[in-house]
């Protein structure tokens, strides 16, 4: 049985056929779109959301310095995430054959991935530093 998503999560492949970092960047957002369109029926934009992406070098921003700074910061954070639940808790692959238990280790990795920030916030170390955690 496989799961309607699982041509972005590459359900029950060999972790030889994993996927590169921004092949998975990519089909996560994947999943994340495709939730929201079944959470939100109505497009967002009708609402008053307005999806914001950097502008390419050649192109006029009328947007205040200040808010492109911000959604770059905000970005910036994200994809330091992503590729983080990618290289340390192996993301791309799940390796389950059902919806529930991708679900509940996804789940477990984001609580150990949580518990890590928790912790170096406690120590007052950069929140996704990781690599110095456990010291000796």
């Amino acid at each position: 049985m496989t799961t309607p998503k699982s041509e972005y999560l590459q359900i029950g492949k060999s972790p030889v056929t994993a996927m590169p970092e921004e092949e998975f960047i990519i089909n996560v957002y994947c999943l994340v779109d495709d939730l929201f369109k079944k959470l939100f029926p109505d497009p967002i934009r009708n609402r008053g959301f307005e999806p914001q992406t950097p502008f390419k070098k050649n192109m006029k921003d009328k947007r205040p310095k200040q808010f492109v700074r911000l959604i770059m910061r905000v970005r910036r954070r994200v994809e330091t995430v992503i590729g983080q639940l990618a290289h340390y808790f192996d993301m791309e692959y799940s390796g389950c054959r059902n919806m529930l238990h991708m679900t509940a280790r996804m789940a477990r990795k984001l609580l150990a991935y949580n518990v890590g920030v928790f912790l170096n916030v406690q120590a007052s170390k950069p929140a996704t530093q990781f690599e110095n955690l456990i010291a000796a």
